[in-house]
């Protein structure tokens, strides 16, 4: 989770928008309240695990809706000729849910680059 807020805090440097600093709120409200739990009496019952999958489902969905934003702006920075950072948030992409597109897209735009500097 600790990751995926990091993600989330990258992406909105990069772009910032009030969708991903509400998902970073809630991420670090989440992030609080485990500590919280972490640190109170040790005997106490663990979660129960429906609520722990509960908790990987939502990290997943959150994962997935920022693999989605960052392959919009990979697209837009493409689009615009902007191919490092296109390369650079589809490797993010690639981070977060791996999977054959996300390479297969890096070394697409990767040729671009290249061939777009020979060009020069």
């Amino acid at each position: 989770m600790k990751m995926l807020l990091l993600l989330y805090q990258e992406a909105h440097e990069l772009n910032p928008s009030d969708k991903l600093l509400k998902r970073i709120t809630k991420i670090k409200h989440f992030l609080e309240s485990q500590s919280d739990y972490e640190n109170d009496d040790k005997n106490e019952e663990p979660l129960p695990s429906n609520d722990k999958e509960m908790n990987k489902s939502v990290a997943a969905e959150e994962s997935k809706s920022l693999c989605s934003e960052l392959v919009a702006k990979a697209k837009h920075f493409e689009s615009e000729g902007r191919f490092q950072d296109a390369i650079d948030a589809y490797r993010e992409a690639q981070n977060l849910q791996p999977c054959p597109y996300f390479a297969s897209k890096i070394r697409e735009v990767e040729k671009e680059l290249s061939g777009n500097e020979n060009r020069r």
